[in-house]
């Protein structure tokens, strides 16, 4: 996988965007299912990778490459719009961090319906 994020070239990145639809400054998306073979995935899978640059005093890892941190995710989604699929993807795992975050708490012993 990083070998195929390497070779992605520069204008097959595009520009990311927020849940408001407004540019992500620094952070740029782009699709790798031409570039890995992903045999034992369903048919339809594929394999989106957004790049950007850490916040401000972030320690960058081993894995980071030229300034830029990288996550890729699967979805079966066909939404042609890249940007707009990476972004409803980061917001999915908002909520599900919310609500891992919120079962640590204790939250799952009160009592609601």
């Amino acid at each position: 996988m990083r070998e195929a994020i390497l070779a992605a070239s520069e204008g097959a990145w595009a520009q990311a965007v927020a849940q408001d639809g407004s540019e992500r400054e620094g952070a740029q998306v782009c699709e790798l299912s031409g570039a890995l073979a992903l045999p034992r995935w369903p048919t339809g899978t594929r394999l989106i990778c957004r790049r950007e640059r850490p916040h401000p005093g972030a320690q960058l890892s081993f894995t980071d490459h030229d300034g830029h941190r990288f996550q890729c995710f699967i979805t079966d989604q066909e939404d042609s719009d890249i940007a707009a699929l990476e972004a409803r993807h980061r917001q999915h795992a908002r909520v599900e961090d919310r609500i891992r975050c919120a079962r640590d708490t204790g939250l799952q012993n009160l009592p609601f319906r």
